[in-house]
């Protein structure tokens, strides 16, 4: 199985826990972390949501990092995550890559 980085926040960047990418997919899963991103999703004050976001827990799907820089790559896990906030429409996005075999896990953070 593939190893990760894992960070207990977004601020802290240089503290990793490598772990196994499966481990962190089950974990999101099994709602593991809904408590506090939903708390981040619904907060609608601008300066308490800033807040929030760097308490979010992180990590690098693509590898395993000394720090979160691409610089700083350790090892590739020989996956490739894709960020697909930006589209208007995230759902029918996942949707597309539901059926794919090349799709792993598909997932709003």
């Amino acid at each position: 199985m593939p190893k990760i980085s894992f960070y207990q926040s977004v601020k802290n960047s240089s503290q990793t826990t490598v772990l196994d990418l499966d481990d962190i997919m089950t974990g999101i899963q099994i709602g593991e972390y809904e408590a506090i991103v939903s708390a981040y999703r619904n907060e609608t004050d601008p300066e308490k949501r800033k807040k929030l976001k760097i308490a979010v827990p992180a990590f690098t799907g693509s590898g395993t990092f000394a720090k979160r820089l691409n610089e700083s790559l350790i090892k590739h896990s020989g996956r490739i995550i894709i960020d697909l906030d930006h589209l208007e429409d995230v759902a029918a996005a996942k949707l597309k890559f539901k059926g794919d075999e090349f799709v792993e896990y598909a997932f709003t953070s």
